[in-house]
């Protein structure tokens, strides 16, 4: 876009230009080695993961200098007579990573002063209009999101409805640095959209559009830190089954935060959708499951939770739900937003398998519900199609486990059951009305495959 820009003005900033360019070829070189089939499944030698590691996360900042510099150009008014500065970071992005194998940081917003409001720019590459909910870390909770609407030929600041949420540290203590504000962000096709993060001027009050999501935690007895404005967090030490619903669906949880069933608003009709973990072994003898081969020692055993800490957080623009063991942490969300992201829940699963009684384990996430999908289910090809799968039962296990590259679905004449995947995955539907997901393995031998 920042080229055909500088095409359509008749300037090429050749120096721009240059460094992005070189920054492409560079990352499009490490692309090409990720091909390698060692490289997608990291079934390399140790020191040639690390290096296919290095070489990923510098192609990452290469690729976010671009889009810092891009961006830049992109939002400048006056793009005849722009100058770039190329030893300036105009933008840091929303996530950060300290080293190839660490798990991204979010970004902090630091709120220093009323009368310097931060830019947060929200980018659209679909060739569509995007209505969906957006939540960024702040520093200070007295904050105020606006964008600059035109009327008249004139800017004036748009104050827009936002969430503060807590955000929990690692001991379980609502954190008194860093706060998750939630806002609708809505950016036009192909396009880029600036909104405004600034403190709350002491005159201004208090912030009639910041609403303040309420907190409850279940099997605990010890009451987090306290940090305005969630001075009053419910604490339990016993758990019931709840439910929350925003303007399409209503979703039933049980009291170890477990989702049971979803009710879509607009009919009336509620489907089962019960959550559990599966934990799969490997066989005792013969062939072992490695880096190549799954060669569970059976069908998948339910992977019980043992009263985990279940944190609620409803609000009137974002809630979740986020179940804590030692070995997972499972969130669902679910937004109040009139884009497609309110029309379903949204699932995150941080998985640790370091302990030793994970070893030579493979856990899955399984969907179970009462829609007659029979035999068949269906899974994506590499995103452009949908394909027709069948389980058959003289195959072993491992056989009808098909690639879930972005999404899968089982149906009947009357409801139909998505998962769309954030990333590839291995999935298959062990039974009529189950929808089945691999998450991660830790495995301790070598299949002798490569």
């Amino acid at each position: 876009m920042a080229w055909a820009e500088m095409e359509y003005i008749g300037s090429d900033k050749t120096e721009l230009a240059s460094k992005c360019m070189a920054n492409l070829v560079e990352a499009r070189k490490s692309l090409s080695l990720f091909q390698h089939h060692d490289g997608i499944t990291g079934t390399a030698k140790d020191h040639v993961v690390l290096d296919y590691g290095e070489k990923m996360l510098n192609s990452i900042n290469l690729l976010q200098e671009v889009i810092s510099h891009s961006s830049n150009f992109l939002l400048t008014k006056s793009k005849a007579n722009f100058k770039p500065n190329l030893q300036t970071t105009y933008f840091d992005l929303d996530d950060t990573r300290s080293a190839a194998w660490s798990v991204p940081s979010k970004t902090v917003i630091q709120v220093d002063h009323p009368d310097m409001p931060n830019r947060v720019v929200i980018s659209n590459s679909h060739a569509r209009r995007r209505q969906e909910m957006v939540s960024i870390r702040v520093s200070k909770p007295d904050v105020r999101v606006y964008y600059m609407n035109m009327i008249e030929d004139e800017e004036e600041e748009e104050t827009i409805p936002t969430q503060i949420s807590p955000v929990f540290k690692t001991d379980g203590d609502i954190s008194n640095e860093q706060f998750e504000v939630t806002f609708l962000a809505t950016v036009p096709a192909l396009g880029l959209q600036t909104y405004f993060v600034r403190q709350l001027k002491p005159e201004e009050g208090k912030n009639d559009e910041m609403s303040v999501a309420t907190v409850k935690i279940f099997n605990s007895n010890a009451q987090p830190f306290q940090v305005i404005p969630f001075d009053a967090v419910e604490i339990s030490s016993a758990a019931s089954d709840f439910s929350m619903s925003n303007t399409y669906v209503t979703a039933d949880f049980d009291a170890n935060g477990m989702l049971q069933a979803i009710t879509t608003k607009d009919d009336a009709v509620k489907t089962e959708a019960k959550i559990e973990f599966m934990e799969y072994g490997t066989k005792a003898r013969g062939d072992k499951s490695g880096a190549y081969l799954f060669m569970p020692d059976g069908p998948g055993k339910v992977k019980k939770l043992s009263s985990p800490l279940v944190r609620i957080v409803e609000g009137k623009l974002r809630s979740s739900v986020t179940v804590v063991q030692k070995w997972i942490t499972h969130i669902v969300i679910l937004n109040s937003s009139p884009g497609v992201d309110g029309t379903g829940l949204m699932i995150e699963n941080d998985i640790d398998l370091t302990s030793d009684g994970m070893n030579n384990r493979e856990i899955s996430m399984r969907v179970s519900s009462n829609v007659g999908s029979g035999d068949v289910f269906f899974t994506d090809l590499n995103g452009f199609q949908m394909i027709r799968r069948k389980r058959y039962a003289k195959l072993p296990i491992q056989a009808n486990f098909y690639p879930l590259p972005s999404m899968g679905y089982i149906q009947d004449s009357k409801t139909r059951l998505s998962i769309i995947s954030g990333q590839p995955l291995g999935g298959t539907s062990a039974a009529s009305g189950q929808l089945e997901v691999m998450l991660d393995r830790r495995l301790m031998q070598d299949d002798n495959r490569g």
